[in-house]
Parts: C-alpha cells; structure tokens; sequence
C-alpha cells in the first residue's frame, strides 16, 4: 500500500473520531514512516505528539506529558496531576475534537505498565468524546499482546492498522 493510499485510510478513522473516540494503534517495523504518517495526518489540526521515552523515569515522562497538556490544551492551574490516572483522565476530560499521539506506546510496558489499564477505563467511560487517539509502536509482539491479547486490558479497545510501506 502506498503512502497516499494509507493518508487516506487515516482521513477516514479521522472523519469517524469527529464523532465519537476513535482509538487506532499503528503497528509496523522501524523506519516504515509511521511517526511521519501521523504527523502529516495532523497538519492543520488540533494535535499532541508525546513520545515514551524509555530513558526516562515514569515521573519525569509525566510531568513532561503533562506541561505540554497544559500548554496545548489552557488546562487550568489549580488541575494537578500526581499519577498516570489523573494524567489519562485530564486528558480524556480537555482534549475532545483533538488527535492525541503516543510514540512508542509499548514503553510503557517498562516506564509505567499501569498506563495500560488506566487507558482501558478511560476508553470505556469516554467512548462517546470526539477524539482520535493514537497509539503508535514498532515492537510488533509486544503491541500485538498490548492489543490483541484477551487478558491485557486495551484488548479489543483500538483499531489496529498496520503500516506498510517505507515512504518513497
């Protein structure tokens, strides 16, 4: 599938999100485009990028995630968030008619693995919040049990795409 053609796959899952929530996680190996895919998915609109940066502790990541929420999103001073639920929920509650990014989600297996459940709750009670969020992952094992897996809490909770092709 060529790069235009998987634009436009994304356009759609786009177009469905102005809706309701629209959960897509793209899996594909490294070098494929996938990050550059989303981000030209995303110009002109409304969108966050935050890449899971293993290096990082889980606190750091959280608090760097979420003064680039603040910023992007005018979240009020007095809105603390002291742990990845707060962080999931504050960003369920500000970000409707947003596209909201995480690179390499499958860090998180390592940074902070309790994300996964808390995006399984927040999933659930904002199903109908206008959004497009998007998981993005080169570890194709660990995505497909992240997202496949009947005993892992974001199974059957995202749309699975797979990108293909390395942009030409």
């Amino acid at each position: 599938m060529d790069r235009k053609r998987e634009l436009e796959h994304l356009e759609r899952y786009f177009r469905r999100s102005r809706q309701k929530l629209f959960p897509v996680a793209i899996m594909g190996l490294r070098r494929v485009g996938k990050t550059r895919l989303v981000f030209e998915l995303s110009k002109g609109r409304n969108f966050l990028y935050f890449y899971a940066n293993p290096n990082k502790r889980s606190s750091d990541l959280l608090r760097e995630f979420f003064d680039a929420l603040r910023l992007k999103l005018s979240i009020p001073r007095y809105i603390r968030v002291d742990d990845w639920s707060s962080f999931v929920e504050v960003l369920f509650e500000f970000a409707s008619n947003w596209i909201m990014i995480f690179d390499e989600f499958q860090y998180f297996t390592r940074i902070a693995p309790e994300v996964f459940g808390e995006f399984q709750k927040f999933i659930d009670i904002y199903s109908n919040k206008p959004m497009l969020l998007i998981f993005v992952e080169a570890m194709i094992g660990i995505m497909k049990d992240i997202f496949e897996n009947k005993a892992r809490p974001l199974y059957d909770r995202a749309h699975i795409y797979k990108a293909r092709d390395r942009e030409k």
